[in-house]
């Protein structure tokens, strides 16, 4: 088994204790995750719960790119949580080494010219939709 520990770049997370929205906050995060026990980090820029309201790749992308940096500096497998293929085009040329589709539904996968043969991609299914308001 692998163990993910999780941060998340966004406000709106149902747990704040996973929430670090700078690149410090989230590098002290990730290292006490992977000091108790997980192998990798998680990140996310939007919240995946049905309650979340969506935001444009460019508002996640603003919120997760220097953290992708920070993170994957740590060089420890680094995967994005998102389902906007400009947000994890670039988390992956910044890094990221998975994709965690909340919702396949949504998702259009990146290029292969993008996502490497060494690329991870999780592919879930997520009941409800966000909300737009």
């Amino acid at each position: 088994m692998f163990l993910y520990g999780v941060v998340n770049a966004s406000g709106d997370s149902l747990n704040t204790d996973s929430i670090a929205t700078t690149p410090q906050a989230a590098t002290r995060r990730a290292e006490y995750l992977l000091d108790h026990g997980c192998q990798g980090i998680d990140l996310g820029g939007q919240g995946s719960t049905d309650n979340a309201t969506v935001v444009s790749w460019e508002e996640e992308w603003s919120r997760l790119e220097a953290i992708v940096d920070a993170l994957a500096a740590l060089g420890v497998p680094l995967s994005i949580d998102s389902w906007k293929p400009e947000v994890t085009r670039r988390a992956l040329e910044h890094g990221a080494t998975v994709i965690n589709a909340a919702n396949t539904a949504m998702i259009a996968m990146p290029t292969t010219s993008t996502a490497s043969a060494s690329t991870i991609v999780w592919r879930m299914a997520m009941r409800g939709f966000y909300s737009t308001a």
